[in-house]
């Protein structure tokens, strides 16, 4: 089933440690800072204000893939603008795995960039780095490796606006995780804006990243609003500029 749009030293738009793009300081320990990084978002002034107001997102995201999939890895994502992706809202665009480090770089769609609000692209930085690293998780282990370490994950296929495409990949809902999983999605939301509705922020948490029959039309229906504000419909924060 388908569904549109779910599937270096300190600087102001890294959030964590340095070490450049992959945060690769020689050693890459467990104990690496998770890192952020959003310079290449500049551009799109608003998802870059995101980073800043949110000075523990990388933190939170490596505890998202801990809490959800039970590993331990850091995080060192570095997000970046890229046109013409149709309904797809990120795709990854390169990565790699060192000593317990997840390193990727994440493309965001740039229209998303410009015309979502702030809440929806908050969760798509969640939700894109989930589909990155088990994208990642994929291609390197066997597929025996991969139902044993990830069992319950259903892979779907999307194409973005030049007709490539895209596999994401979506919780099961008799995953163990399934229920935490959504709790925290939500909880992400509501601290970042305790005013939009709770049915507007369980749908961005949901779509695209969980089976497909566990959303309802209602819920893609209000999540399609907060990804395009044109339309007039959104009830989350628009991006001012």
């Amino acid at each position: 089933m388908h569904f549109p749009g779910q599937g270096g030293g300190p600087d102001p738009g890294v959030i964590g440690g340095g070490c450049g793009m992959y945060g690769d300081c020689g050693g890459g320990s467990q104990s690496s800072a998770d890192k952020i990084d959003t310079e290449k978002l500049k551009e799109f002034p608003c998802a870059y204000e995101i980073a800043q107001e949110l000075p523990n997102l990388s933190n939170d995201l490596a505890k998202l893939l801990q809490d959800t999939f039970g590993k331990s890895d850091k995080v060192n994502i570095t997000f970046q603008p890229k046109e013409g992706m149709g309904d797809v809202d990120g795709v990854r665009s390169s990565a790699s795995y060192k000593d317990g480090v997840f390193s990727a770089t994440i493309d965001l769609n740039a229209d998303v960039l410009r015309y979502s609000t702030k809440e929806y692209i908050l969760v798509t930085m969640y939700h894109e780095t989930i589909h990155a690293y088990l994208g990642y998780q994929f291609v390197t282990l066997s597929y025996d490796e991969y139902i044993a370490k990830f069992p319950k994950i259903n892979a779907y296929e999307i194409k973005d606006g030049s007709g490539n495409v895209v596999v994401k990949y979506e919780l099961d809902k008799a995953h163990t995780n399934y229920g935490p999983f959504i709790d925290r999605m939500v909880n992400a939301i509501t601290s970042y804006n305790p005013k939009l509705p709770i049915e507007t922020t369980k749908a961005m948490a949901k779509v695209g990243v969980v089976q497909g029959s566990s959303v309802t039309s209602d819920e893609v229906d209000k999540n399609n609003d907060e990804r395009d504000t044109r339309k007039g419909n959104s009830l989350g924060i628009k991006c001012s500029k």
